[in-house]
Protein backbone atom coordinates (compact mmCIF):
# COMPACT_ATOMS: atom_id res chain seq x y z
CA UNK A 1 0.00 0.00 0.00
CA UNK A 2 1.44 3.16 -0.91
CA UNK A 3 1.44 6.15 1.39
CA UNK A 4 -1.56 8.05 0.12
CA UNK A 5 -3.42 4.77 0.48
CA UNK A 6 -2.08 4.67 4.10
CA UNK A 7 -3.55 8.12 4.76
CA UNK A 8 -6.59 8.00 2.98
CA UNK A 9 -7.28 5.04 4.91
CA UNK A 10 -6.25 6.29 8.44
CA UNK A 11 -8.31 9.80 7.37
CA UNK A 12 -11.48 7.58 6.29
CA UNK A 13 -11.15 5.06 9.69
CA UNK A 14 -11.24 8.48 12.06
CA UNK A 15 -14.38 9.69 10.13
CA UNK A 16 -16.44 6.92 10.67
CA UNK A 17 -15.40 6.70 14.26
CA UNK A 18 -16.83 10.60 14.45
CA UNK A 19 -19.94 9.58 12.32
CA UNK A 20 -19.31 11.98 9.57
CA UNK A 21 -20.95 10.38 6.45
CA UNK A 22 -22.11 11.79 3.30
CA UNK A 23 -25.69 12.65 2.53
CA UNK A 24 -27.53 14.34 -0.88
CA UNK A 25 -23.51 15.41 -1.83
CA UNK A 26 -23.19 17.09 1.85
CA UNK A 27 -21.36 15.67 4.53
CA UNK A 28 -22.88 15.75 7.99
CA UNK A 29 -23.35 13.72 11.04
CA UNK A 30 -24.92 10.12 11.92
CA UNK A 31 -28.23 10.66 13.57
CA UNK A 32 -27.34 9.09 16.40
CA UNK A 33 -23.55 11.48 16.61
CA UNK A 34 -26.35 14.23 15.94
CA UNK A 35 -28.32 13.82 18.67
CA UNK A 36 -25.40 13.85 20.97
CA UNK A 37 -24.27 16.99 19.90
CA UNK A 38 -27.57 18.49 19.91
CA UNK A 39 -28.29 17.42 23.77
CA UNK A 40 -24.92 19.46 24.41
CA UNK A 41 -25.28 21.74 22.31
CA UNK A 42 -21.63 21.50 20.63
CA UNK A 43 -19.19 18.73 18.77
CA UNK A 44 -16.68 16.60 19.47
CA UNK A 45 -13.25 18.95 17.86
CA UNK A 46 -12.55 16.33 14.84
CA UNK A 47 -16.74 16.52 14.30
CA UNK A 48 -15.99 20.43 13.19
CA UNK A 49 -12.35 19.90 11.91
CA UNK A 50 -13.81 17.62 9.60
CA UNK A 51 -16.98 19.31 8.40
CA UNK A 52 -15.08 22.24 7.42
CA UNK A 53 -12.20 20.07 5.55
CA UNK A 54 -15.25 18.63 3.41
CA UNK A 55 -17.40 21.09 2.88
CA UNK A 56 -15.73 24.38 2.64
CA UNK A 57 -12.37 22.75 1.95
CA UNK A 58 -11.58 25.01 4.76
CA UNK A 59 -9.46 24.65 8.36
CA UNK A 60 -10.01 25.73 11.66
CA UNK A 61 -7.53 28.19 14.31
CA UNK A 62 -8.19 28.96 17.58
CA UNK A 63 -10.28 32.03 16.70
CA UNK A 64 -12.75 30.17 15.02
CA UNK A 65 -13.81 28.22 17.64
CA UNK A 66 -15.10 27.80 21.97
CA UNK A 67 -14.72 25.36 24.03
CA UNK A 68 -18.33 24.55 25.91
CA UNK A 69 -18.12 23.72 29.32
CA UNK A 70 -18.74 20.09 30.43
CA UNK A 71 -19.66 18.37 34.04
CA UNK A 72 -16.34 19.57 35.55
CA UNK A 73 -14.02 18.94 38.19
CA UNK A 74 -14.74 19.91 41.77
CA UNK A 75 -11.81 22.28 40.99
CA UNK A 76 -8.46 22.97 39.10
CA UNK A 77 -6.84 20.85 41.92
CA UNK A 78 -8.42 17.65 40.63
CA UNK A 79 -6.73 18.44 37.10
CA UNK A 80 -3.03 17.21 36.18
CA UNK A 81 -1.16 19.09 33.75
CA UNK A 82 1.56 16.62 33.24
CA UNK A 83 2.88 14.94 29.28
CA UNK A 84 5.26 12.19 28.63
CA UNK A 85 7.15 12.54 25.60
CA UNK A 86 8.44 9.26 24.43
CA UNK A 87 9.15 8.22 27.80
CA UNK A 88 10.07 11.74 29.34
CA UNK A 89 7.85 13.21 31.95
CA UNK A 90 6.67 16.61 31.63
CA UNK A 91 4.48 17.90 34.39
CA UNK A 92 4.43 21.57 32.94
CA UNK A 93 3.52 20.34 29.35
CA UNK A 94 5.68 23.13 27.58
CA UNK A 95 8.60 23.30 25.41
CA UNK A 96 10.74 26.86 25.30
CA UNK A 97 11.29 27.66 21.72
CA UNK A 98 15.26 27.34 20.97
CA UNK A 99 15.07 31.29 20.25
CA UNK A 100 18.11 33.89 21.63
CA UNK A 101 16.07 36.36 23.44
CA UNK A 102 14.56 33.40 25.10
CA UNK A 103 16.16 30.65 25.98
CA UNK A 104 20.08 30.69 27.71
CA UNK A 105 21.18 28.65 30.55
CA UNK A 106 19.81 30.11 33.58
CA UNK A 107 16.59 30.19 32.01
CA UNK A 108 16.84 26.82 30.94
CA UNK A 109 17.26 25.98 34.70
CA UNK A 110 13.99 27.78 35.96
CA UNK A 111 11.67 26.58 33.31
CA UNK A 112 13.43 22.60 34.06
CA UNK A 113 12.75 23.64 37.61
CA UNK A 114 8.59 24.48 36.77
CA UNK A 115 8.53 21.08 35.05
CA UNK A 116 8.89 21.92 31.44
CA UNK A 117 11.62 21.68 28.90
CA UNK A 118 13.86 24.21 27.48
CA UNK A 119 15.46 24.32 24.15
CA UNK A 120 18.63 25.42 24.23
CA UNK A 121 19.01 27.48 20.86
CA UNK A 122 21.60 26.95 18.32
CA UNK A 123 22.79 30.32 17.36
CA UNK A 124 25.91 30.79 18.71
CA UNK A 125 28.97 28.52 18.64
CA UNK A 126 28.87 24.60 19.86
CA UNK A 127 31.41 25.11 22.52
CA UNK A 128 28.54 27.90 24.42
CA UNK A 129 25.81 25.62 23.78
CA UNK A 130 27.96 22.48 25.46
CA UNK A 131 28.95 24.72 28.67
CA UNK A 132 24.49 25.35 28.85
CA UNK A 133 23.89 21.39 28.62
CA UNK A 134 26.41 21.20 31.65
CA UNK A 135 25.11 24.11 33.90
CA UNK A 136 21.44 22.67 33.71
CA UNK A 137 22.48 19.08 33.93
CA UNK A 138 24.64 20.72 37.32
CA UNK A 139 21.58 22.35 38.36
CA UNK A 140 19.88 21.79 41.78
CA UNK A 141 16.47 20.14 41.36
CA UNK A 142 14.53 22.32 43.77
CA UNK A 143 10.80 23.40 42.94
CA UNK A 144 9.80 26.56 42.48
CA UNK A 145 7.24 28.25 44.81
CA UNK A 146 4.65 31.19 43.70
CA UNK A 147 1.82 32.08 46.28
CA UNK A 148 0.73 28.58 47.23
CA UNK A 149 1.66 26.50 44.31
CA UNK A 150 4.52 24.55 44.02
CA UNK A 151 5.94 23.23 41.06
CA UNK A 152 7.41 19.81 40.01
CA UNK A 153 10.63 19.55 38.32
CA UNK A 154 11.17 17.87 35.39
CA UNK A 155 13.84 15.52 35.94
CA UNK A 156 15.47 12.10 34.41
CA UNK A 157 18.24 10.43 36.85
CA UNK A 158 18.07 13.16 39.50
CA UNK A 159 18.89 15.44 37.52
CA UNK A 160 17.25 18.47 34.99
CA UNK A 161 15.98 17.94 31.70
CA UNK A 162 17.40 19.89 28.61
CA UNK A 163 17.53 19.50 25.12
CA UNK A 164 19.27 21.50 22.36
CA UNK A 165 18.38 22.50 18.74
CA UNK A 166 20.69 21.40 15.51
CA UNK A 167 20.13 23.38 11.98
CA UNK A 168 19.25 20.90 9.27
CA UNK A 169 21.73 22.41 6.66
CA UNK A 170 24.99 24.01 7.73
CA UNK A 171 26.86 23.17 11.03
CA UNK A 172 24.57 19.71 11.49
CA UNK A 173 27.37 16.81 10.68
CA UNK A 174 29.43 19.04 13.49
CA UNK A 175 26.73 19.45 15.75
CA UNK A 176 24.84 16.99 15.97
CA UNK A 177 27.19 13.99 17.53
CA UNK A 178 28.24 16.78 19.69
CA UNK A 179 25.17 17.68 21.27
CA UNK A 180 24.11 14.28 21.54
CA UNK A 181 27.80 13.16 23.06
CA UNK A 182 27.19 15.76 25.54
CA UNK A 183 23.80 13.85 27.27
CA UNK A 184 21.08 16.08 26.36
CA UNK A 185 17.29 14.80 26.93
CA UNK A 186 16.26 15.84 23.34
CA UNK A 187 17.57 16.98 19.93
CA UNK A 188 15.53 19.55 17.83
CA UNK A 189 16.34 19.29 14.46
CA UNK A 190 15.32 22.69 13.83
CA UNK A 191 13.93 24.31 10.13
CA UNK A 192 10.86 26.23 9.09
CA UNK A 193 9.82 23.78 6.61
CA UNK A 194 10.43 20.48 7.94
CA UNK A 195 10.03 18.61 4.37
CA UNK A 196 12.50 18.62 2.45
CA UNK A 197 15.78 16.97 1.13
CA UNK A 198 18.12 17.99 3.77
CA UNK A 199 15.95 17.02 6.33
CA UNK A 200 14.40 13.41 4.67
CA UNK A 201 15.82 12.49 1.13
CA UNK A 202 13.69 10.65 -0.38
CA UNK A 203 14.51 7.47 -2.14
CA UNK A 204 17.36 7.39 0.16
CA UNK A 205 17.53 4.80 2.93
CA UNK A 206 20.53 7.10 4.96
CA UNK A 207 20.07 10.26 3.43
CA UNK A 208 18.66 13.47 5.21
CA UNK A 209 19.08 14.75 8.31
CA UNK A 210 16.29 13.13 10.54
CA UNK A 211 18.04 9.49 8.98
CA UNK A 212 21.81 10.41 10.28
CA UNK A 213 20.43 10.98 13.93
CA UNK A 214 18.52 8.47 14.43
CA UNK A 215 21.51 6.10 13.16
CA UNK A 216 23.94 8.12 15.14
CA UNK A 217 21.62 7.91 18.54
CA UNK A 218 20.97 3.83 17.53
CA UNK A 219 24.78 2.90 16.88
CA UNK A 220 25.88 4.74 20.53
CA UNK A 221 22.79 3.10 22.04
CA UNK A 222 21.95 6.73 23.25
CA UNK A 223 18.84 7.77 25.07
CA UNK A 224 17.66 11.05 23.34
CA UNK A 225 14.63 11.54 21.89
CA UNK A 226 14.97 13.25 18.19
CA UNK A 227 12.31 16.16 17.64
CA UNK A 228 12.11 17.17 14.13
CA UNK A 229 9.76 19.96 12.86
CA UNK A 230 7.88 22.11 11.25
CA UNK A 231 5.17 20.89 9.42
CA UNK A 232 1.25 21.04 9.30
CA UNK A 233 0.49 18.21 7.22
CA UNK A 234 -0.51 14.34 7.39
CA UNK A 235 2.00 13.32 5.12
CA UNK A 236 4.98 15.17 6.12
CA UNK A 237 4.51 13.90 9.78
CA UNK A 238 4.18 10.23 8.42
CA UNK A 239 7.55 10.92 6.27
CA UNK A 240 9.40 12.35 9.42
CA UNK A 241 8.44 9.31 11.60
CA UNK A 242 8.72 6.68 9.25
CA UNK A 243 12.84 8.38 8.74
CA UNK A 244 13.55 7.89 12.27
CA UNK A 245 11.94 11.30 14.34
CA UNK A 246 10.39 10.08 17.95
CA UNK A 247 7.79 13.55 17.92
CA UNK A 248 6.94 15.94 15.56
CA UNK A 249 6.36 20.19 15.58
CA UNK A 250 3.65 21.56 14.03
CA UNK A 251 3.46 25.09 13.12
CA UNK A 252 4.33 26.93 9.98
CA UNK A 253 3.38 30.61 10.13
CA UNK A 254 1.63 31.03 13.26
CA UNK A 255 3.81 32.72 15.38
CA UNK A 256 3.77 36.20 17.19
CA UNK A 257 7.19 37.08 15.73
CA UNK A 258 6.77 34.88 12.54
CA UNK A 259 5.67 36.80 9.27
CA UNK A 260 6.04 33.62 6.77
CA UNK A 261 2.27 33.48 6.40
CA UNK A 262 2.50 36.82 5.52
CA UNK A 263 5.84 36.86 3.31
CA UNK A 264 5.04 33.46 1.72
CA UNK A 265 1.35 32.66 1.67
CA UNK A 266 2.44 29.30 3.11
CA UNK A 267 0.91 27.23 6.31
CA UNK A 268 -1.93 25.97 7.79
CA UNK A 269 -4.54 27.26 10.82
CA UNK A 270 -2.99 25.60 13.74
CA UNK A 271 -6.28 23.29 14.78
CA UNK A 272 -6.73 21.67 11.77
CA UNK A 273 -3.42 21.44 11.02
CA UNK A 274 -2.38 19.83 14.72
CA UNK A 275 -5.93 17.48 14.67
CA UNK A 276 -4.15 15.94 11.17
CA UNK A 277 -0.99 15.31 11.84
CA UNK A 278 -2.16 13.97 15.82
CA UNK A 279 -3.99 11.00 13.60
CA UNK A 280 -0.18 9.92 11.99
CA UNK A 281 1.25 10.13 15.36
CA UNK A 282 -1.52 7.74 16.54
CA UNK A 283 -0.73 5.26 13.64
CA UNK A 284 3.05 5.43 15.49
CA UNK A 285 1.99 4.79 18.56
CA UNK A 286 3.70 1.57 19.04
CA UNK A 287 7.28 3.82 18.74
CA UNK A 288 5.67 6.37 21.13
CA UNK A 289 5.82 9.20 18.54
CA UNK A 290 4.31 12.32 19.96
CA UNK A 291 3.27 15.99 18.52
CA UNK A 292 4.42 19.36 19.73
CA UNK A 293 2.09 22.64 19.15
CA UNK A 294 4.35 24.99 17.96
CA UNK A 295 3.51 28.77 17.48
CA UNK A 296 0.90 31.57 18.04
CA UNK A 297 0.36 30.92 21.95
CA UNK A 298 -0.26 33.95 23.12
CA UNK A 299 -2.63 32.82 26.42
CA UNK A 300 -3.02 29.63 28.01
CA UNK A 301 -6.77 29.28 26.13
CA UNK A 302 -4.71 28.99 23.05
CA UNK A 303 -2.17 26.24 24.52
CA UNK A 304 -5.75 24.07 25.79
CA UNK A 305 -7.28 23.71 22.14
CA UNK A 306 -3.76 22.96 20.78
CA UNK A 307 -3.92 19.77 23.62
CA UNK A 308 -7.35 19.60 22.89
CA UNK A 309 -6.70 19.10 19.31
CA UNK A 310 -3.95 16.57 19.85
CA UNK A 311 -0.89 18.34 21.07
CA UNK A 312 1.18 16.14 23.41
CA UNK A 313 3.12 19.39 24.68
CA UNK A 314 3.28 23.06 23.53
CA UNK A 315 6.60 25.34 22.46
CA UNK A 316 6.46 28.79 23.34
CA UNK A 317 9.20 31.17 22.59
CA UNK A 318 7.48 35.14 22.55
CA UNK A 319 4.96 35.17 25.70
CA UNK A 320 8.39 33.53 27.42
CA UNK A 321 10.77 36.17 26.24
CA UNK A 322 8.62 38.85 27.47
CA UNK A 323 9.49 38.19 31.01
CA UNK A 324 12.32 39.15 33.21
CA UNK A 325 14.68 36.16 33.46
CA UNK A 326 14.17 35.53 29.69
CA UNK A 327 17.72 35.43 28.30
CA UNK A 328 19.16 39.26 27.46
CA UNK A 329 16.45 40.58 29.16
CA UNK A 330 17.83 43.55 30.69
CA UNK A 331 19.94 44.14 27.65
CA UNK A 332 16.63 43.83 25.46
CA UNK A 333 13.90 46.60 28.22
CA UNK A 334 12.99 49.52 27.81
CA UNK A 335 10.66 51.44 30.20
CA UNK A 336 7.65 49.17 30.39
CA UNK A 337 8.36 47.53 27.11
CA UNK A 338 11.01 44.73 25.51
CA UNK A 339 12.75 43.89 22.35
CA UNK A 340 11.82 40.28 20.52
CA UNK A 341 12.21 39.26 17.47
CA UNK A 342 12.04 36.23 14.92
CA UNK A 343 14.83 33.83 14.61
CA UNK A 344 14.52 34.63 10.50
CA UNK A 345 13.62 38.40 10.98
CA UNK A 346 16.42 41.13 9.72
CA UNK A 347 17.58 42.29 13.02
CA UNK A 348 18.57 38.47 14.04
CA UNK A 349 19.94 37.96 10.59
CA UNK A 350 22.22 40.65 10.96
CA UNK A 351 23.23 40.01 14.55
CA UNK A 352 24.24 36.44 13.39
CA UNK A 353 26.29 38.16 10.48
CA UNK A 354 24.10 36.74 7.72
CA UNK A 355 24.28 38.51 4.08
CA UNK A 356 22.40 36.57 1.93
CA UNK A 357 19.66 38.24 -0.13
CA UNK A 358 16.67 36.14 1.34
CA UNK A 359 13.99 37.74 2.50
CA UNK A 360 13.21 37.88 6.19
CA UNK A 361 10.30 36.02 7.68
CA UNK A 362 10.58 37.18 11.23
CA UNK A 363 9.15 40.66 13.18
CA UNK A 364 11.35 42.36 15.02
CA UNK A 365 9.07 44.77 17.17
CA UNK A 366 8.71 46.42 21.28
CA UNK A 367 6.43 44.67 23.32
CA UNK A 368 4.76 45.23 26.44
CA UNK A 369 6.70 43.33 29.50
CA UNK A 370 4.73 40.73 31.22
CA UNK A 371 6.76 40.83 34.29
CA UNK A 372 7.64 37.76 36.41
CA UNK A 373 8.66 34.92 34.76
CA UNK A 374 8.02 32.27 37.72
CA UNK A 375 4.15 34.43 37.68
CA UNK A 376 3.78 34.24 33.86
CA UNK A 377 4.86 30.28 34.16
CA UNK A 378 2.42 29.37 37.32
CA UNK A 379 -0.50 31.95 36.16
CA UNK A 380 -0.39 29.69 32.12
CA UNK A 381 -0.35 26.10 33.84
CA UNK A 382 -2.85 27.29 36.09
CA UNK A 383 -5.42 28.44 33.22
CA UNK A 384 -4.45 25.13 31.10
CA UNK A 385 -6.17 23.54 34.24
CA UNK A 386 -8.82 26.00 34.68
CA UNK A 387 -9.66 24.49 30.46
CA UNK A 388 -9.70 21.52 31.70
CA UNK A 389 -11.90 21.45 34.48
CA UNK A 390 -14.10 23.44 32.13
CA UNK A 391 -14.05 20.82 29.39
CA UNK A 392 -15.16 17.75 32.15
CA UNK A 393 -13.45 14.97 34.64
CA UNK A 394 -12.94 11.42 34.39
CA UNK A 395 -15.15 8.95 36.31
CA UNK A 396 -12.93 9.36 39.11
CA UNK A 397 -13.76 13.43 39.15
CA UNK A 398 -10.70 14.59 37.46
CA UNK A 399 -8.76 15.66 34.58
CA UNK A 400 -5.74 15.72 32.63
CA UNK A 401 -4.60 15.72 28.66
CA UNK A 402 -6.12 12.32 27.93
CA UNK A 403 -9.65 13.54 29.39
CA UNK A 404 -9.39 17.02 27.91
CA UNK A 405 -8.90 15.59 24.57
CA UNK A 406 -11.66 12.72 24.86
CA UNK A 407 -14.27 14.83 26.62
CA UNK A 408 -13.95 18.57 25.13
CA UNK A 409 -16.70 19.68 23.13
CA UNK A 410 -16.51 22.82 20.81
CA UNK A 411 -18.43 25.10 18.89
CA UNK A 412 -17.68 27.38 15.75
CA UNK A 413 -18.32 31.00 16.62
CA UNK A 414 -17.03 32.30 12.94
CA UNK A 415 -18.91 31.93 9.83
CA UNK A 416 -16.42 34.06 7.70
CA UNK A 417 -14.25 31.70 5.02
CA UNK A 418 -13.46 33.80 2.34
Amino acid sequence: MGLDDTLAELMQKDRERLGIVKESGVWTLTGEMQTEADARDSYKLGQLVWLEFLNHQGALSPADIKLVSCYGTHSRSDTDTTTTLGGLKLPFPVLAANMDFVVDAEFAILFGQMGGLAVLHQFGDIETQLREIDAVKSAPTTPLSYRSATSVPATKDGRLLVAAAVPSLNGFSERMPRLLDAGIDMIVIDAPHGLYPGMVERGSETGGAVRLARKYIKDNQLDTLLVVGNVVTAMAAYELLEAGADGIKVGIGPGQQCSTSRETWAGMPMISGIYFVSLVVKYFSSKKAFLVGDGGISNSGIGACYLAAGADALMMGTLLGRTDKSAHFEERRREGIVHVYGSASQYAREQRGCRGAEAPEGLDRWMPILGSTDRVLFDFQGGIRSSMSYAGANVEGRSDIATLRENARFIRQTTNRD
